[in-house]
């Protein structure tokens, strides 16, 4: 098309793909990053990738870091709308191409039970040859596009581009987890969650499952008499909701949370996180989204460490396990309270621009007010309930 070729350089054949293509013998690895390196680090070959973050990690393992310069069709898309639904390449390809592109399920059929390596030779081939054309053709498109706006220009080419080494870096570096620690607090949960289930069953008169909704609704609505708050498909719903407003009237409702949130932080975060620890690193190795928002925040995912509970004293526990290499520190930066200070120039609010001069806490000064007592005597969890309103205006 137009001049372009495509090259597929394999890493791995099977013995039946070999044959089928005529090659008795592959590169190794090495040989191939020799040859690969001298354009990887040339500074005048611009390298073009969709989600080059992911390539970058790759080439990590073969030395090849600072790759420059680099333009991702992805993050470009990103740029020019964040609030785009088609980030992924094939997508993309379909929507502003008009090409009929093949995926990966319509060359390995079932990837449960068959990989690249199962397939015909030609049909890997022209998959992986696919994507290297797809990006390429996505690139002449949003190279026009990204360089008319000198705002758009800024964000991708000084913020987002930048970026992709920074959290490359942050990516294969990961974070020291103490595993010992988070084994601790599961096996504390566990014994708090068997001390609430006696209290429970005391309660009920008899054992059940605190996990089967249909155990909870006969316990609740038939054998406790409790009115349902609302019903779904099922029945009567016993979600956390209905059982706050039930925990008012009665005392198992508050139990039945009280052990539900333990569940779900020692699933979610001690065992889920123990399991993640790379065993050759000891660290958790998250990936980090620069597309996962519309505001251009951050995500993360496997695993996730940006919902890490904080507001119980459990939460903090788990936050205890995150720790620094030996002769380190781990370092929290953040914009404090920019929204209040921002909420006080557009209000003119004279009480609100006084309290921040006079750099008293915000959100204490809500809290006393909300509660009827002094900023001194606000607890942690009437702060955060003033905070939650604080934004919330």
């Amino acid at each position: 098309d137009n001049g372009v070729e495509t090259f597929v350089i394999p890493f791995n054949l099977s013995l039946a793909q070999r044959a089928e293509a005529g090659i008795s013998e592959l590169l190794t690895e090495s040989q191939i990053m020799e040859e690969l390196s001298q354009v990887f680090n040339d500074k005048t070959i611009l390298k073009i990738g969709h989600n080059i973050k992911f390539d970058n990690k790759f080439l990590y393992r073969f030395g090849i870091n600072k790759i420059t310069p680099l333009f991702d069709t992805m993050l470009a898309e990103y740029c020019m709308d964040s609030a785009s639904a088609t980030l992924s390449l094939k997508d993309m390809a379909e929507n502003y191409l008009g090409i009929k592109v093949i995926h990966y399920e319509d060359v390995v059929g079932q990837p449960k039970k068959q990989t690249l390596l199962d397939v015909p030779f030609e049909k890997f081939f022209a998959y992986s040859g696919q994507d290297a054309y797809l990006t390429l053709k996505l690139y002449q498109m949003l190279d026009d596009k990204i360089y008319q706006d000198a705002q758009r220009i800024h964000l991708f080419n000084d913020i987002e581009m930048p970026l992709i080494q920074v959290l490359s870096d942050m990516e294969m570096t990961g974070i020291r987890v103490n595993a010992n620690h988070l084994q601790e607090l599961a096996t504390k949960m566990d014994e708090e969650m068997a001390a609430l289930r006696e209290k429970m069953f005391a309660i009920a008169g008899y054992e059940f499952n605190p996990n089967s909704p249909l155990q909870l609704r006969k316990l609740l609505f038939e054998d406790l008499g409790l009115q349902p708050e609302r019903k779904n498909k099922s029945g009567a719903s016993t979600d956390v909701e209905v059982l706050k407003k039930l925990a008012f009237v009665h005392p198992l409702p508050q139990l039945l949370l009280d052990y539900r949130t333990f569940s779900k932080i020692k699933s979610t975060y001690t065992e889920n996180l123990i399991e993640m620890i790379n065993p050759q690193t000891g660290r958790l190795h998250t990936t980090y989204f620069q597309t996962g928002t519309q505001t251009g925040r951050l995500s993360s995912k496997e695993p996730n460490l940006q919902n890490i509970p904080i507001r119980s004293s459990v939460g903090r526990e788990i936050r205890r396990a995150f720790v620094p290499q030996d002769g380190w520190k781990l370092m929290s930066a953040d914009y404090s309270q920019i929204e209040i200070f921002l909420l006080a120039e557009f209000s003119d609010d004279k009480i609100l621009q006084n309290a921040i001069m006079n750099g008293e806490d915000i959100h204490a000064g809500t809290a006393a007010i909300l509660f009827d007592k002094q900023p001194s005597e606000v607890s942690k969890e009437e702060r955060m309930i003033a905070k939650t309103v604080n934004f919330g205006i």
